[in-house]
């Protein structure tokens, strides 16, 4: 008779306890298998949860440059600074001041998607309740925006609205630097200040610019300075309007290289909105136009100013192939406001254009525009 130990008793009992143990985990890894795969991963964070920096609140646009197309209707025929092909210059010749205000619906043709963000407005920045897309509303015509983090929103069908469909992502998050156009340079130093006499020596009306064409056969008129008054050259840059202290913390407006568009990034992360499925508005008040087909790029970064300021600088590219010759660029600039006791919603309108050179005595919407240096 063979007499087994306590220890060898032991010894077998913990042998078969592991290989039950290894056998479960096998047959449970083969079912898992079978039943779709891995266990899924931990869930991604929400667009707002992921945001590397807070965009919401009260902001009020800052107006330090291109008063004569912002703050005022211009005359009819001035569109220096877009660069409108002969259809566009056509369009912004044919502009009929009392036939828009006769018009419904033609009042709000200035507050659309590509051109809102220019307007003297204060915005109101919030984040849906799931934070997955981030409202925008403007003071100035009681514009509503969806920035939308979910790009299966664009798939959807719907009809074309005055704001579009805006799809948003975070961009260059993990750090910040200049990003020049495609084929161009990158984001640098501010452009150069104009001449106290740009305004009055500039020239590049619609009509001047239609003769030329003219004169020059079938091409197009080269377009006029981008973004101020005066400036010309074949890539030609917007002014920047911020504040000193911004311009110098940010390198200026200056994003563009010679082979496109671009832009300075100032932070650790930007808002990037691509806005598409557009009903056909006006670049500005005076029916400077831009068509359905148009997109609308912005690029938003936020970065502490003086005195405990707080800016948000935007930087919107119109492409539009059927009214423009090229991209158009602006940037503009927002401060926080502490609250919304200043917010005031008001409906579209359109104010009568000025005479030529009484643009900087007449203020646009004075109790809803903050100016520096004037």
């Amino acid at each position: 008779m063979t007499v087994r130990s306590s220890s060898d008793r032991v010894l077998r009992g913990l042998m078969a306890a592991a290989a039950a143990t290894a056998l479960g985990m096998i047959v449970d890894h083969t079912l898992t298998a079978q039943q779709g795969g891995a266990p899924a991963a931990p869930a991604a964070p929400t667009p707002q949860a992921a945001a590397p920096f807070d965009p919401t609140g009260y902001w009020v646009s800052v107006v330090t440059e291109d008063w004569r197309w912002r703050m005022v209707t211009p005359t009819r025929g001035d569109v220096d600074g877009v660069p409108l092909n002969q259809a566009g210059l056509k369009m912004a010749l044919s502009w009929d001041f009392a036939k828009d205000v006769a018009t419904a619906g033609a009042q709000c043709k200035a507050y659309g998607g590509a051109a809102i963000m220019r307007m003297p407005t204060r915005l109101h920045m919030t984040w849906a309740p799931d934070g997955r897309s981030l409202k925008v509303e403007t003071d100035a015509g009681t514009q509503v925006r969806t920035f939308n983090f979910d790009a299966r929103a664009a798939a959807a069908a719907t009809p074309r609205t005055l704001q579009g469909t805006s799809i948003a992502s975070w961009i260059d998050v993990a750090g910040a630097r200049g990003r020049g156009g495609r084929g161009g340079g990158g984001g640098g130093g501010g452009a150069a200040p104009a001449a106290a006499d740009d305004e009055a020596a500039a020239p590049q009306g619609a009509a001047a610019q239609l003769a030329q064409a003219g004169n020059q056969g079938a091409a197009a008129a080269p377009p006029p300075g981008q973004g101020r008054v005066g400036g010309g050259g074949p890539t030609p840059a917007p002014a920047n309007g911020g504040p000193a202290a911004v311009a110098a913390n940010a390198g200026g407006g200056r994003g563009r290289g010679a082979g496109g568009g671009g832009r300075a990034a100032y932070g650790n992360g930007t808002l990037k909105v691509v806005t598409t499925n557009l009903r056909a508005g006006y670049l500005r008040k005076n029916g400077v136009p831009y068509s359905e087909n148009a997109t609308v790029t912005e690029y938003v970064d936020r970065l502490p100013g003086p005195n405990n300021t707080q800016w948000l600088i935007v930087r919107t590219t119109v492409d539009d192939p059927t009214y423009l010759t090229g991209p158009f660029t602006v940037s503009s600039n927002f401060k926080l406001e502490p609250d919304g006791s200043k917010w005031q919603p008001s409906p579209c309108t359109i104010d009568p254009p000025l005479i030529p050179g009484e643009h900087m005595r007449v203020p646009f919407r004075p109790g809803d525009v903050e100016t520096i240096g004037r």
